[in-house]
């Protein structure tokens, strides 16, 4: 037999007045926070590699760009690839003089 719970209910229970009623089998799952810890988890785990469309993969994913080791921007590669999207920026930034 596993320690493993029988059901659990995401939804919490709303009462008329907004209150929820503690109930040790509910609780509010919040994907965007879960999301949002795993990919700043991933992010700062991964190592800094030169802005290059040939270092990156041929796949859809999220990125940050960094100057100086900090972080500047990030971004997304969802209708492109982030070879492609950072092979934009890379470009772009290549015929910046200020930088």
């Amino acid at each position: 037999m596993n320690n493993w719970p029988s059901w659990v209910n995401v939804t919490p229970e709303i009462k008329p007045q907004g209150i929820m009623e503690q109930n040790p089998h509910e609780f509010i799952f919040e994907i965007d926070v879960a999301i949002r810890t795993q990919v700043i988890e991933k992010l700062e785990a991964s190592p800094e590699l030169p802005l290059s469309e040939y270092v990156a993969p041929p796949h859809k994913g999220v990125y940050v760009l960094y100057w100086r080791h900090e972080i500047v921007y990030a971004g997304k590669a969802l209708d492109t690839t982030l070879r492609r999207r950072l092979g934009e920026h890379g470009r772009k930034i290549a015929g910046r003089h200020d930088m």
